[in-house]
Order: C-alpha cells, then structure tokens, then sequence
C-alpha cells in the first residue's frame, strides 16, 4: 500500500506528529497530500505567527488561508490588526480578500493603519479600480476620508495617475478638489510633483487653479520643475494661467527649484571633475558646445498615464517665455546660474549663460559667487577659529 493510499483520518494523526519541516517536504510530493496537511500546519501554527501569516494571505490574496487563519483567531481577534489585513487586501486589488475582511465585526473600512494608511487610499494610490468599488460599496465607508499627514483617496488617485480612479471617486459627490494636507497642498500639486500628465490634464478639466500654492509658497508649477517634469510644465505653461516668476517662501522660482532635480545633480554626487571643469570655463567666459547627458530623459507610459522627466527640456521651457526672470534672487541672495553652478550642472549653466543677460560674478548674501559654489559645492561650517576671527572686538561685548 502506498501512503497516498492511507485513509486521510490517519495521514491527518501522522501529520499531527511531525515537525513542520517534513509536512512541508511531504506536501511538496502530492496534491492531495498538500490539501490534507496544510491543515495540520494550520493547527500547529502558534497564535503569535497567525498575525502574520493573516497578513501575509491578504497581501497575497490567498482567500482561503485567511479565511482559515480568521476562524482560528475567532474571538481573539484583535480589531486593531483588521485595517492593517484591510489595507494590505486592498493595496494589491485582491477583492475576494477585501469582501471576506469587510465581513468581520468591528471592522472599519476608515481606519487608519500604520503600513497603508486606509484601505481606500491604498486601493487608490495602486489604481486598483474594482477593489475600490469594493469599498464604496460598504454603507460605512467615507470617500472623503483622512488617511496620514492629511492625505485623501483622491490626493493618492491624482499622485499615481488613476485617472479612472479619480472619476469614480468624484461620482460618490463626496470628494473635496479644495481639499488640502497637513502641508498645505492640494491634488494639483501632487500630480506635478509626480509628473502625472493625465492627472494634471483632468486636474485642470476641473478647473483647478493651476497657480495654487501650498504651504511653502510652491505653485505646481515649482514643484513639477523640481521633479524635471518636463511634460507637466508644458502642460501648465500652455493654460497660460501659470507666473513662471513666482516665489515660494524661500524666494525660490521655479527656475531655482529645477536644479533640485536628481539628474541635474548626479554630477556632483560623483564629483565630475571634468564636468567641474568645463562649468568653471564657461563661468570664465569660454563658450562650450551644448553636453547632452546620456540619462538625463526618462518617459514612461502605461495604460493610463504618461510620465516625462527632463530636467534641461524645463530649462529651455522656462528660458523660452518673454517674460522670465534670469537673475531672480532667493533667501540666500543666489540666482539660478549659482545654483546650476552649485550642483556642476553642465548643460544648465550653459543654457542659462547662452542667454547673455546673466551675471557670471554676481554675488550672493555671504559674498559668494557661482565660480565659489562650484568649487566648495556646499558652503561648509565655519570652524570656531573662523567664527572667532569674524568677531570684530569694539562692535561686541563679550560676557562670561
């Protein structure tokens, strides 16, 4: 007799005998030794693992262990954890998972869990459209709901480029498009920082101001250009109802915060030196050819939405307008062309430089030129020599 010819009453005795790691290597031999012994394994299972292993089953979508590990934790079931089981269902789309968590008492389709925030923001940060009707459909749950730091289903929808998301969530009649974070900022600004172009597109469909500044004084517009999201700047420079001079609370305009962009800056991460170089002759005055960084374009397009980022293409955007300014400067006294020199950005300075109306030697609020940021890139801390030496004796009075 072979032992898949057992009665399963006595390989289900066998298995309650075994340690874990042979059912598991018999389990692997057959199917329906697999079927038989998982649920020895389910009963050998320490309550403290079933958390975890619940957990595991819907961020997986395996209905059917969850469905086991909830009937062994029964009324030990604690309704803290249910979001958290919730929130993973529902951050991968799995909506068999979702409805047999939405069945649990005192389950709360609104909480707020550490790891995905809610249920309804997670569904619609991952653009997971049925599972995000799944949950509209509960009579509890609320579309405009708060998860961390402010943020709403709709601001997840708008980050990612749900477009389909954004509209289902706006036929509840229960989404604010004034709603704004902790931080001040709005779907709009989220989409630019993202470089979502489809969000951006249906954003201002809305009518959503594309001027809108969040708590730091950032327009879309800024932080688009700080992400070298070429394709939503175009997008808000051609409502012609976007300043491409304003400042936020740092006076930074848009034309500072583009060399926040990674790849403008990855030069000085390596610390080029012949990149350093050919910036320190432009500054002196020589004229370069235009350097084109082999990585510099990325596009990406899915089904739903399309992401462009060039950091130098929102360079020669803004350089294009009539009305920009060249030489504007921010909190620290520092123009674009400092900040282009600051990072070694090549083909940033020499755009800026190629225009003839910037000052190669103009200096910021401690004295420093570009030539001076480009060569210490960041300005270090004074030593306390240095702060001893600036202290001029008769305007001090020194206490003890």
């Amino acid at each position: 007799m072979s032992f898949i010819d057992i009665p399963n009453e006595l390989i289900y005795l066998v298995g309650k005998y075994l340690p874990q790691k042979s059912i598991s290597s018999l389990m692997q031999t057959n199917h329906m030794l697999c079927g038989l012994l998982q649920k020895t394994l389910y009963d050998k299972t320490p309550e403290s693992k079933t958390y975890h292993i619940l957990y595991k089953a819907c961020e997986h979508g395996r209905v059917d262990l969850a469905r086991e590990m909830l009937k062994r934790l029964g009324a030990q079931q604690r309704p803290k954890d249910i979001p958290r089981f919730l929130a993973a269902a529902a951050a991968h789309g799995h909506v068999d998972v979702l409805q047999l968590i939405l069945e649990q008492e005192n389950t709360d389709p609104n909480e707020d869990c550490i790891i995905h925030s809610t249920a309804l923001v997670s569904a619609a940060g991952g653009g997971h459209l049925e599972a995000l009707k799944t949950l509209l459909e509960h009579p509890r749950v609320q579309p405009d709901q708060l998860g961390r730091y402010g943020r709403t289903p709709f601001f997840a929808a708008a980050e990612n480029g749900n477009v389909s998301i954004m509209k289902e969530l706006l036929k509840t009649g229960r989404v604010d498009l004034s709603h704004r974070n902790n931080e001040g900022r709005s779907a709009i600004h989220f989409a630019g920082e993202m470089g979502q172009e489809e969000a951006m597109r249906f954003l201002l469909s809305l009518h959503t101001d594309p001027g809108l500044r969040d708590g730091n004084g950032s327009t879309p517009l800024a932080t688009a250009a700080a992400a070298g999201a070429s394709g939503v700047v175009k997008i808000l420079l051609e409502t012609g109802r976007v300043d491409a001079n304003a400042k936020d609370h740092a006076s930074k305009t848009p034309l500072h915060r583009v060399f926040e962009f990674a790849s403008l800056i990855d030069s000085h991460l390596v610390r080029d030196q012949e990149k350093k170089e050919k910036v320190h002759r432009m500054l002196s005055g020589e004229v370069l050819p235009p350097h084109s960084p082999a990585s510099e374009l990325r596009r990406k397009r899915t089904e739903e939405h399309t992401l462009t980022t060039d950091g130098y293409e929102v360079i020669r955007q803004l350089l294009a307008l009539e009305d920009i300014e060249l030489e504007p400067c921010d909190s620290e006294g520092r123009t674009p062309l400092s900040h282009a020199a600051g990072v070694c950005s090549v083909e940033g300075t020499r755009l800026l430089i190629a225009t003839g109306k910037v000052d190669l030697e103009s200096k910021d609020n401690d004295g420093w030129s570009p030539a001076t940021w480009l060569e210490c890139q960041y300005k270090p801390k004074p030593t306390p020599d240095e702060i001893e030496s600036d202290i001029e004796t008769p305007g001090f009075m020194l206490f003890d």
